[in-house]
């Protein structure tokens, strides 16, 4: 119903802008996208990242996640929406 349709277009949404920042990044800086998040403990460093990859990477996540759901749950086709009236 709409809570998927909802879930679906926020997912879209958190895709759409991390690649739009990280474009952004691009464009804007010579070094390219700024990586600033920087994961591990002592020497060993296991993840550099930024925001924007952090929501590229949740909203692929929960996307699959939602598809993956409506597959099991025997949903074809595109959601239904209703937009309010």
């Amino acid at each position: 119903g709409s809570f998927f349709v909802f879930v679906t277009l926020a997912t879209l949404a958190l895709i759409a802008g991390g690649a739009t920042g990280n474009l952004l990044d691009r464009l804007r800086s010579p070094r390219g996208v700024v990586d600033f998040i920087d994961l591990g403990l002592g020497d060993a460093r296991f993840y550099t990242f930024n925001v924007a990859d952090v929501g590229v990477t949740m909203g692929a996540v929960l996307l699959a996640f939602l598809l993956i759901r409506r597959e099991r749950d025997g949903a074809t086709g595109p959601p239904a929406f209703d937009p309010p009236s």
